[in-house]
């Protein structure tokens, strides 16, 4: 690797101060597809972590930062919750690889949790996984953002699945239908007060002793420890989580309801005493060719058959920065000829389409050549 890694975005000097007075860091979490990295991207503004129609894109968290109006937002993107049996068969990985631990990890240091929910996935619940790392992490603040709104033509429904997510809780009261509005935040508590759960919503009533007892026993241990049985058996009648503070309702396509979701979030801001933040803050913590590589593989996901680019191993072997552009060399290793030449049919149309978002990210020209190889060898376009 011949370029030394630095941060490559360029952003505005805050006029009034080098540091910001503020900081709240944001977990992101929910079911795997239903829009947390396009969430994140719109948040901070800038399209960082990497985007596909299928499930599994995301494989670790990613820090994502954003410093605006005297604040510094910290979003931190988790991979979709998944059981131990996908990660083997379905991801090629194991039970302590990133995409099983990293959900939990990103509840470390978080001041406050977003919960997305897809509002055109078939049932109306929180996964039990998810519901698993909410009882785990109680402690921390939590809110329920409802994606994809603008594919939902009866608005309406989004009142009943919201009633029915939060246990018709939200903020320790009942839920005030008709004070919702889409796009909007609702607020049901005022922000300077304590926040208190409601004793009408403790799920607990009416269990079993013997319930209780799993109970106690499933939410000690982590959840990638955890069997996809276990957290489904303990929350199989349990549809959503009582305790959230708000409801937000968004569209990541179309960006409706993002600027409220970001705004109460630089609301609950605390006063920072880290003087770790400087004047220039890049938006992503990751290295730019682990992000490079991440954003081929999301493209390739959206292009060839998903069976195929999960197994597709990509390694950006050259990162040059020559300060008004930067090259960038990438090998996709194909573990089968017809791979590389099912993936050789969309790769320029692909280079191309990456070559712009690069260069919007980094915020310079981006010149990127992907080789195709097979046992090592170069697969030719022409082939």
């Amino acid at each position: 690797m011949r370029a030394t890694f630095f941060c490559l975005a360029r952003v505005h000097r805050n006029a009034n101060s080098d540091i910001p007075l503020k900081e709240v860091r944001v977990a992101i979490i929910g079911s795997p597809n239903v829009g947390k990295s396009s969430l994140t991207n719109k948040l901070i503004r800038n399209d960082v972590c990497a985007v596909s129609k299928v499930i599994d894109t995301t494989r670790q968290n990613w820090v994502t930062k954003l410093k605006e109006d005297r604040v510094m937002l910290t979003v931190v993107d988790s991979p979709g919750v998944v059981g131990i049996t996908h990660a083997k068969n379905v991801i090629n990985t194991h039970s302590e690889s990133k995409i099983m631990v990293d959900p939990e990890k990103a509840f470390r240091s978080a001041a406050q949790v977003l919960v997305v929910h897809d509002v055109t996935a078939p049932g109306k619940y929180i996964h039990h996984r998810v519901l698993h790392l909410l009882h785990r992490n109680s402690h921390i603040p939590s809110s329920l953002v409802l994606n994809k709104i603008d594919l939902t033509p009866q608005k309406s429904k989004l009142l009943e699945l919201a009633n029915v997510l939060t246990c018709g809780y939200v903020g320790g009261q009942p839920i005030q239908q008709n004070k919702v509005r889409m796009g909007g935040l609702q607020k049901i508590v005022d922000k300077q007060n304590t926040f208190a759960i409601n004793p009408l919503a403790n799920f607990m009533d009416g269990k079993s002793e013997e319930w209780e007892e799993e109970y106690n026993r499933v939410i000690n241990k982590a959840t990638h420890k955890c069997s996809w049985n276990e957290t489904k058996k303990v929350f199989q009648s349990e549809y959503g989580w009582p305790h959230f503070q708000n409801i937000f309702f968004v569209s990541c396509n179309n960006g409706e309801g993002i600027d409220h979701v970001r705004n109460f979030l630089k609301n609950c801001a605390e006063h920072s005493e880290s003087n770790i933040i400087n004047s220039e803050v890049s938006p992503f913590r990751q290295r730019p060719n682990v992000i490079v590589g991440e954003h081929i593989r999301a493209a390739f996901l959206n292009s060839v058959p998903a069976d195929i680019a999960y197994k597709l191993k990509v390694i950006v072997v050259d990162f040059e920065n020559l300060g008004e552009e930067i090259n960038v060399t990438a090998d996709v290793i194909c573990e089968k000829h017809r791979w590389a030449k099912l993936v050789n049919v969309v790769v320029d149309k692909q280079r191309r389409s990456l070559e712009e978002n690069f260069s919007r990210l980094f915020q310079t020209q981006v010149h990127l050549r992907i080789h195709l190889k097979y046992q090592g060898k170069l697969v030719a376009p022409q082939e």
